[in-house]
């Protein structure tokens, strides 16, 4: 009886010390940039793109013009 009533105690008090500092979480890794050289190079041939057709629809207002024709309106897009 007295062996099981110092067992009980010693658990109250091992239950009842101090906690355990929290450790903190761990920095969650950066996101990972899936692809990003070649959504780069996606951009870079759509300015590409546009230049390219703003150089034709120039030259065709010229051979339009040199052709005795009105230039061709231009869509706003």
């Amino acid at each position: 009886m007295r062996a099981l009533f110092i067992l009980l105690a010693c658990g109250v008090i091992c239950a009842c010390g101090k906690a355990k500092e929290a450790t903190p979480e761990p920095e969650a890794p950066p996101p990972i940039k899936i692809m990003e050289d070649q959504r780069k190079q996606l951009e870079k041939a759509k300015q590409v793109e546009d230049t390219v057709q703003k150089a034709a629809d120039a030259q065709r207002d010229v051979i339009e013009v040199q052709t005795g024709g009105q230039p061709a309106k231009k869509a706003d897009k």
